[in-house]
C-alpha cells in the first residue's frame, strides 16, 4: 500500500513543483551600460506545449533600429506563431533570428511577446542567447537555457 502511494504521489509532487513543465517563468536580466534587457520565459517545457516568452528592452540612449536577436539553437524544433508587436522586418543573420522594431527612445521600455510551440522530439536542452541590438551593434545579451521534456 505504501509503495502505491509513493508511485502516485512522487510524480504528482514533481508536477506541482514544476519539474515536469508548467512551473513559474524564469526572469533573466542583463544591465550593461547601454540598455536593460529582461527575458521572461519558462525554464521547462513539454513537447507539443504552447509557450510565451517576453523580452523587455529599455535603452539608455537613442536607438536607431531596436532589434531582438535569438540564437538559432534556442529555436531548434520550435515554431514561433506570433510576435507582438509585429516586427518591421525579420530575418536570419550570423546564426540568429533577428526581429527589427525601428527607433526606440532612451528610458522607454519596449516589450515584445513571442508565442510559440515546442515540436515533439524527446528530451533535450535548448541553449543560446537572446540579444538586444541597435542595428548590428550588441547592446545587451541574456543566456537562456530551456529544458524540453517529452
Amino acid at each position: 500500500m505504501a509503495l502505491v502511494a509513493v508511485i502516485i504521489l512522487v510524480p504528482l509532487l514533481a508536477a506541482v513543483m514544476g519539474y515536469v513543465g508548467g512551473g513559474p517563468a524564469a526572469i533573466l536580466q542583463a544591465r550593461p551600460p547601454a540598455a536593460d534587457l529582461t527575458v521572461i520565459t519558462p525554464p521547462t517545457l513539454r513537447s507539443g506545449n504552447l509557450f510565451e516568452t517576453k523580452v523587455i528592452a529599455t535603452p539608455r540612449n537613442q536607438v536607431g533600429d531596436l532589434t531582438v536577436a535569438i540564437e538559432e539553437p534556442l529555436l531548434r524544433r520550435v515554431s514561433i506563431d506570433t510576435v507582438t508587436p509585429e516586427a518591421e522586418s525579420a530575418g536570419f543573420e550570423d546564426g540568429s533570428f533577428e526581429f527589427s522594431f525601428g527607433p526606440a527612445q532612451p528610458g522607454k521600455p519596449v516589450e515584445v511577446k513571442f508565442d510559440g510551440q515546442i515540436q515533439p522530439w524527446g528530451w533535450r536542452t535548448l541553449h543560446g542567447e537572446i540579444m538586444l541590438l541597435d542595428g548590428k551593434t550588441k547592446l545587451a545579451a541574456v543566456p537562456v537555457t530551456v529544458r524540453v521534456l517529452p
